[in-house]
Parts: structure tokens; C-alpha cells; sequence
């Protein structure tokens, strides 16, 4: 079913958009988009993009923070929910030892 597409890759990590992320957005931006006004819809993309790139940009953060842990991350997924950072396995080594 096609719930999901490959938006690109940033640091060989496969980032997917959900199509919930873009109905939640497009629910978030419609009565932007219905104004009629050019300022009404230039605002409307830029929450659009501003929520992209936020979301994206956090998730990006889980995923090097990983990289430092030597946690590998199979792929990102922006979801109508905000943003899953997926790792393969759980962060292991000295680094879980309690203090």
C-alpha cells in the first residue's frame, strides 16, 4: 500500500515521508490556502516547510547522537505525529553502565 515515500538521503540515511504527515499538514495549512490572498499562502508554505524542516531537523539530531553511541540508523520517518528516528539495535557497551 503506499503509505509512505523516500524524500531523499542525508548522511546515507534514507529519509521517508508518511502520507499522515502531509494530511496533517495540508488539515494544518487549508484555511491558508483558501484565503485567496498571496500573503495568506505564502504563509501557509512557510508553515508548511518551517514543520518539514523542524521535525526533520530533530529527528536528524537523534540519528548523529546515535552515530556517536556507534548505534546504526536504518532510516527516518516523518509521520503524522511528528518523527521516528529508527535504529537497528539498541545502543550497547560502557556507555549504558550505571554510575
Amino acid at each position: 500500500m503506499f503509505t509512505r515515500i523516500e524524500i531523499g538521503r542525508i548522511a546515507g540515511i534514507p529519509i521517508y515521508l508518511d502520507m499522515m504527515f502531509v494530511l496533517v499538514l495540508l488539515v494544518l495549512t487549508y484555511p491558508y490556502f483558501i484565503g485567496g490572498s498571496a500573503q495568506a499562502m505564502s504563509a501557509g508554505f512557510v508553515i508548511i516547510v518551517g514543520l518539514l524542516l523542524s521535525i526533520l531537523l530533530h529527528e536528524l539530531g537523534h540519528a548523529f547522537a546515535g552515530r556517536l553511541f556507534r548505534a546504526h540508523v536504518s532510516h527516518i520517518e516523518l509521520t503524522g505525529l511528528g518523527g521516528i528516528a529508527h535504529f537497528e539495535a539498541p545502543c550497547r557497551g560502557r556507555y549504558l553502565r550505571a554510575r
